[in-house]
């Protein structure tokens, strides 16, 4: 059985308005990174990395259209969840910190600000109306995620 808060609808007014409480880009889409109570850590941050850096995204043999119907090479918003991995969620809020103060100051191009459009949550009970605001999920096939 699902939470019924899986099912609830979420108006477009709430939607943008999730968004913008979270500081993302209202303009892009949006990927919800989700692997549960103990996401693994080196594989999150490696994600962030590729999500933020995909314009260059190539694989051979995947059309290009395909590439970007997934958000795979153009700018997008990313929602980490971290869950109770508290490793991850220092590793991500200070890498994110670190890249907003480099980039203030001018020692880190645009193109390597890669976590300027993402939001990082720890453990957290609002994931439904996390996924609601998102356009692709990435994450290890849960009960919460598959519903």
């Amino acid at each position: 059985v699902v939470d019924p808060k899986f099912y609830r609808s979420m108006s477009r007014e709430q939607k943008t308005q999730l968004i913008a409480d979270l500081k993302l880009n209202p303009d892009l889409p949006t990927v919800l990174v989700l692997f549960g109570g103990f996401p693994p850590t080196a594989l999150c941050m490696e994600l962030l990395k590729k999500l933020g850096m995909r314009s260059s995204f190539k694989s051979p043999g995947i059309p290009e259209q395909i590439l970007d119907a997934c958000c795979l090479r153009s700018p997008v918003n990313v929602i980490l969840v971290c869950g109770k991995n508290n490793d991850l969620y220092n590793k991500a809020t200070a890498e994110k910190k670190r890249q907003m103060q480099e980039h203030s100051v001018g020692n880190l191009a645009a193109d390597q600000y890669y976590m300027a459009n993402t939001f990082v949550e720890g453990y957290s009970e609002r994931v439904p109306e996390l996924m609601k605001v998102c356009e692709v999920v990435i994450g290890k096939p849960g009960p919460g995620v598959v519903s």
